[in-house]
């Protein structure tokens, strides 16, 4: 174009600063921006202006977009939107509620976009309360049938935990989608308010939308977090009615683990063997269901298979067969396993594995080997660790290791001295 001597306009510039910035071409972004310059575009396009702030963002170069910004001699929401989402985005939180003030103080009114930016930044900061008056005291009539934005609040309220708002503003969407319910599904999960995870299934139903995947995996999820045993086989019902579960495999996962948080450990099995793709997550979370339910034979073969079919065990396999190994009383095995990890599979045993094997040894009355675990532990013992120790020390009367270990690793805590006595 340019060897042809045409000379760009804005869409032309919007155009390649886009591309500039998504592959966060900053050079050639700048070159393209001293170039335009004297063209004069960037002055009466704010399209143009608007991508250019977003190019700098895009890049990292926040005072850039800054100084360009303020070079335009006109400026409109669009393009203090992009600059404000740009600082939002970089939790630049007092930064982006100055400009919203200067843009207000110039004159430019706020919309829905503005306020978008404005409960984000409420919510990076902790600011929830300045931002819970936002929807009931600015009218987002007109925004109503833009579902995306409405979408966008939804989940901006929901990570802000105004749960009772982000309801609200659902309830009220005429043209409300799976977006809109995922969202606001999404935020319940997060703040544990798994009951209203169940109600919103129940409205979904009933406003005769499909669930997704997304839909299924969290309220299957919440099913879990409740023992909500009945609901969690009706959604796997229609799950398996749709033929979802068998081809993906976080689907397969979610309903997994359900049914292991129910004690269901049976009916997670069943679902097990027909995942045609396990993963890690998969042979993990029926290890860890059977070791819950005391099924130690169970463990054991599930970890030999799992290593037949060429699946690298990793940390939290390893923690639920070293428990298992515990529960046992398999003394042998647990060291031999913990040995292992590092030796055969590159994985270094945390605070967490220790604690298994310097708590079945403590058991077993062998307090010399547990002692000597603690004293050449890589990180410091914790409380539990110690607890398990001296309340062995005590049972079996030998004091003396009890004073040793006691005192010279958590001098003056009570829990452990009372033990001792």
């Amino acid at each position: 174009m340019q060897l042809e001597g045409i000379i760009p306009d804005g869409v032309s510039m919007a155009c390649a600063l886009k591309s500039c910035g998504s592959i966060q071409a900053a050079q050639q972004g700048k070159a393209l921006h001293a170039k335009w310059v004297a063209t004069g575009v960037l002055e009466s396009d704010f399209i143009a202006g608007s991508v250019l702030v977003c190019m700098y963002a895009d890049c990292g170069l926040l005072r850039e977009a800054q100084i360009a910004f303020n070079s335009f001699q006109v400026r409109d929401n669009v393009s203090w939107n992009s600059l404000i989402a740009s600082y939002t985005r970089y939790e630049l939180e007092k930064e982006a509620y100055y400009c919203i003030e200067e843009m207000e103080t110039e004159g430019v009114k706020a919309d829905m976009i503005t306020e978008i930016c404005r409960l984000r930044a409420c919510f990076d900061s902790n600011k929830v309360d300045e931002s819970k008056g936002i929807y009931d005291d600015k009218s987002i009539g007109s925004f109503k049938n833009d579902l995306f934005l409405c979408n966008t609040l939804v989940d901006v309220y929901a990570k802000s935990g105004c749960l009772l708002q982000a309801l609200e503003l659902v309830n009220s969407l005429p043209n409300r989608d799976i977006i809109s319910w995922n969202t606001l599904i999404s935020g319940f999960n997060r703040h544990e308010c798994n009951e209203y995870v169940i109600h919103c299934l129940q409205q979904i139903d009933s406003d005769g939308i499909l669930p997704d995947n997304v839909t299924f995996v969290s309220g299957l999820k919440a099913c879990g977090k409740i023992c909500a045993t009945k609901k969690g086989t009706e959604l796997h019902a229609e799950i398996a009615r749709r033929g979802l579960f068998e081809s993906d495999v976080l689907m397969s996962n979610a309903l997994m683990d359900m049914y292991v948080k129910c004690g269901s450990i049976l009916k997670a099995e069943e679902v097990f063997d027909c995942i045609t793709s396990r993963d890690l997550i998969s042979w993990n979370t029926l290890i860890s269901g059977f070791m819950l339910s005391g099924d130690n034979g169970r463990v054991f073969s599930l970890f030999d298979r799992m290593r037949r079919e060429g699946q690298q065990p990793d940390s939290a396999t390893f923690a639920s067969i070293l428990r298992c190994c515990s529960q046992a009383v398999q003394m042998e095995r647990c060291e031999l396993l913990l040995e292992s990890m590092g030796k055969y599979f590159g994985i270094s045993p945390s605070l967490k594995h220790y604690t298994c094997v310097i708590g079945l040894l403590a058991r077993c009355g062998c307090l010399h080997q547990a002692a000597f675990r603690i004293i050449n532990l890589p990180f410091d013992p914790d409380t539990i660790v110690l607890l398990t120790v001296l309340d062995a020390c005590r049972k079996l009367g030998i004091k003396q290791l009890g004073q040793i270990n006691g005192y010279t690793k958590h001098p003056g805590k009570s829990s452990v001295a009372a033990l001792l006595f």
